[in-house]
């Protein structure tokens, strides 16, 4: 399922069609492979996250019209729930456990902002335990419109920044100092 609707693909046809015209030719995505996406959004041991959503960030290049590859970046949550709690059992629920994961797919890398954009409607998607009713993830995306430009005018501001000055003052540590920063987004770095 997909809002806007991609063309050949899943989506929800009747929410799209209540969005005006010219919003709906704006926001739909023409001609994107997105082949990939579900591989990205429910990454290899997503079944051993029991408690909570987990999450990972991606970005993908996807082919426009024209045919030239456009980045796009991206955070999905994911989760899963026992096939005996859902309130609406899926057709095919097969297994003890139903995994889903729901995602944004921006052009702007505004992963921390997608993230906690994200995270209190999927939170609120997976405790209904009734994955047909997607009117949550609508409301939120609806929400993130005016949203964007707080994380652009991030990224402009951190713009520019000398990344050989980091190296020459971090040195072997930089990578490190990288991959704690991923971990956790809280930490304080005094230098």
């Amino acid at each position: 399922w997909s809002y806007p609707a991609i063309e050949g693909q899943g989506g929800d046809a009747a929410a799209t069609a209540a969005v005006r015209p010219q919003e709906r030719a704006a926001q739909r995505p023409h001609g994107l492979s997105w082949n990939h996406l579900a591989f990205l959004a429910l990454p290899e041991g997503a079944h051993n996250q029991t408690v909570g959503l987990g999450h990972v960030f991606f970005s993908i290049e996807l082919e426009v019209d024209g045919g030239h590859a456009v980045p796009h970046y991206g955070v999905a949550l994911f989760g899963q729930v026992k096939t005996e709690d859902l309130v609406v059992a899926e057709k095919d629920a097969t297994r003890n456990h139903v995994q889903k994961s729901v995602c944004l797919v921006s052009r702007e890398p505004c992963f921390r902002w997608m993230l906690s954009a994200l995270r209190p409607a999927a939170e609120l998607f997976f405790d209904q335990r009734d994955f047909s009713n997607r009117s949550v993830l609508l409301s939120a995306l609806r929400s993130f419109a005016g949203g964007t430009s707080q994380c652009l005018h991030c990224i402009k501001t951190h713009q520019g920044l000398n990344p050989a000055g980091l190296v020459r003052r971090f040195g072997r540590k930089l990578l490190s100092l990288y991959k704690l920063m991923l971990l956790e987004p809280r930490m304080v770095l005094f230098a």
